[in-house]
């Protein structure tokens, strides 16, 4: 019998990985039955972090890694024994940690692997990922604002380098098994859902692929008030009760950018030198090396920094969060 044909979504962060995630899981049982199974063994919620945990990417730090590999691969060879699948997906956003990629390669050495990772525009990418760092307690060793987050995290870690992600794994499952998706809507029609499903050659007739987004991003106006927040002004538990409040009950709207188009374009067009005409052209094929469709900020656009919060609306939201 041949074995399923596996996919490992490498989950960057802020790129819809949650959203993908819960609706696999919410339509294991109908998957299934076409084919395609989404393990609910070595997963944590939606997510497969007990599976990326094993291979030593975290979250969980197991110190018996072998023993759980062993009963990884019975608990699998049993699955697929039982079923008739010619797909399995895993996904994690903590594979894209720098650690060894050959453990995972050498594991399923008897699988056809092929490796799905979706990448954001950095001007998008960046304020969403200013915003998750918002919603987690502790004091950070940046200044406020979203501009000193990028020159701090640009230098602290790697993730910002889309292209040395992606050739690590290269470098172990071959080119002609890495799957790069831009995540924009010039690009993803059905939305995230239905490309990812095309991406991995799942037709869903009949199944509903629409999901409900997760983790919604914060207003400028809350990511504000979190980060006047973490200079010391609340304890740590009294800005987890704050940043619970917001997430849940964000009384504004403003999603706007808070970079400038002059700004954005410097970053749009830095990756664009450094990174993205590579990613086009080595994994697309796409000779102009164009791997966004997206429209680039025009510098003509009219654009004024976001307002923030009045000292009143700011204290009226530690009050409401406390008290919840």
């Amino acid at each position: 019998m041949t074995n399923p044909r596996v996919y490992i979504h490498i989950g960057m962060n802020k790129t819809a990985s949650s959203t993908l995630q819960s609706w696999l899981n919410s339509q294991g049982a109908l998957l299934k039955e076409r084919g395609l199974l989404y393990p609910d063994f070595y997963r944590h919620g939606d997510a497969h972090y007990p599976f990326s945990s094993t291979f030593n990417f975290g979250p969980f730090d197991y110190e018996n890694r072998q023993q759980k590999k062993s009963e990884l691969k019975d608990l699998l060879c049993k699955e697929i024994r039982q079923g008739r699948y010619n797909k399995i997906v895993w996904s994690s956003e903590y594979f894209i940690n720098d650690n060894d990629v050959a453990e995972l390669k050498c594991f399923f050495e008897d699988y056809e692997c092929k490796v799905v990772i979706y990448l954001r525009r950095h001007d998008f990418w960046w304020q969403s990922r200013y915003a998750q760092a918002l919603k987690f307690p502790g004091r950070k060793p940046y200044a406020r604002g979203l501009e000193a987050f990028i020159q701090y995290v640009e230098q602290a870690d790697h993730y910002s380098r889309y292209a040395d992600i992606i050739d690590r794994w290269e470098h172990v499952f071959g080119r002609e098994n890495i799957l790069v998706r831009p995540l924009e809507k010039e690009q993803n029609r059905g939305g995230v859902v239905a490309d990812f499903l095309q991406t991995i050659e799942f037709e869903p007739a009949g199944i509903n692929t629409e999901a409900v987004s997760e983790n919604r991003a914060l207003s400028n106006q809350a990511c504000y008030i979190l980060d006047l927040a973490r200079s010391g002004v609340l304890t740590e538990s009294e800005y987890v009760k704050l940043s619970y409040y917001l997430q849940a009950n964000d009384p504004f709207t403003d999603r706007t950018p808070l970079l400038s188009p002059e700004q954005r374009l410097n970053i749009v067009q830095r990756c664009q030198a450094a990174q993205y005409s590579y990613i086009a052209k080595k994994y697309l094929g796409r000779k102009n090396g164009e791997l966004f469709y997206a429209p680039i900020p025009d510098l003509s656009q009219d654009w004024v920094s976001p307002a923030p919060p009045s000292e009143a609306e700011i204290q009226s939201i530690f009050l409401q969060a406390q008290m919840a």
